[in-house]
């Protein structure tokens, strides 16, 4: 493949800059040469802010004009399916935001057209990079805790509390918290532990009875026989300080903890003829990121957007990949339809 990587960004958030933009300009190998977004004044400044020299309104005339190698969706998540497909029509390599589309047939759909593609696709589940979530995974791989046989994931935030979840809060265009954060254990769960084989779920939405869930408690068969609860929220009162993401895993030799806040991030772990004790996270998993800055891993390592272009640039996949993304989304199906019928779901 040729370098740098040319690529076009549709979608001009916040996240957008912090993740994508900011990761991109860090990577050698790439360069953003377009970049696409609803507000013609926000976009330009945006572009003008990383050196993106070319702005479009709408993304079809942005793939039309040519000149990419490879296409970022960070659009919201009813456009993903769309958005992906012309992109893979054209023959780019394409990043996707999680979750990957608003139904597993259309995951699968994307999945199956960028297979045949041949090009580099990955959805972007990011806690796969960061140090702590990396060392749990290399922990029960290596059989620190034996057998796995529960879990309890819980991942909130308190955007709906501060803000206005917009788009996110919109059942016409999101599956909720349930597709924002749920998607994200969902993957770490089928990462560490195996397919997910059936679900119970519990969604609310208090702040209308219309809008998408804010607040969902799912329980989950392994196919392994293992099984726990996950736990996501969106309106939970909570600061920078306080542990958004906290992860327990039971085996049968011993009891993994994660505590991972986006600084300071904890792990723990007790055995059988031992106490609780800390564990420090390998030097390794850091990419080169302070240990006080652990999310800095994707402008100094290689993760995220910068994994995508290092698969592009060796000829290789990427991981995770669309299939991920679709093995999450049908655990996202599954949960919308037992918290319709009152009953375990099949995934």
């Amino acid at each position: 493949m040729r370098e740098p990587v040319r690529v076009g960004l549709i979608g001009t958030s916040g996240w957008s800059e912090r993740m994508y933009l900011a990761s991109l300009a860090s990577e050698p190998r790439a360069r953003v040469v377009a970049l696409c977004g609803r507000r013609p004044e926000r976009t330009r400044e945006v572009a003008a802010r990383f050196g993106v020299p070319r702005t479009f309104g709408d993304y079809r005339e942005m793939i039309a004009a040519g000149g990419l190698d490879a296409v970022v969706v960070a659009a919201p998540d009813d456009e993903h399916h769309a958005m992906t497909l012309a992109a893979l029509d054209a023959g780019l390599h394409v990043l996707c935001e999680k979750p990957l589309a608003r139904t597993a047939a259309q995951a699968h759909e994307m999945w199956s057209r960028a297979r045949d593609a041949g090009v580099v696709h990955m959805t972007l589940f990011t806690f796969r990079w960061l140090p702590a979530h990396r060392f749990l995974g290399e922990l029960v791989a290596s059989g620190r805790i034996g057998e796995p046989r529960a879990f309890t994931f819980r991942f909130v935030h308190g955007l709906g509390v501060r803000e206005d979840l917009r788009w996110r809060g919109d059942a016409s265009r999101s599956d909720g918290v349930l597709g924002d954060l749920g998607s994200h254990l969902f993957d770490l769960v089928h990462w560490w532990l195996g397919p997910i084989s059936q679900v119970s779920a519990d969604l609310h939405s208090f702040g209308s009875p219309t809008a998408a869930n804010d607040s969902a408690t799912v329980s989950l068969r392994l196919a392994s026989g293992a099984h726990g609860t996950v736990h996501v929220s969106s309106i939970a009162h909570v600061d920078e300080e306080t542990p958004g993401q906290e992860l327990t895993l039971f085996g049968s030799e011993g009891t993994l903890e994660g505590r991972l806040a986006r600084a300071r991030p904890e792990v723990r772990l007790v055995t059988a003829d031992e106490g609780w004790h800390q564990l420090t996270i390998p030097e390794h998993l850091f990419g080169g990121a302070p240990r006080e800055q652990p999310w800095t891993v994707f402008t100094s390592g290689n993760a995220g957007p910068r994994a995508w272009i290092d698969a592009i640039v060796e000829g290789r996949p990427a991981s995770p990949d669309f299939e991920d993304g679709w093995r999450a989304q049908r655990v996202i199906d599954a949960a919308l339809e037992s918290a319709r019928t009152g009953c375990w779901a099949s995934v």
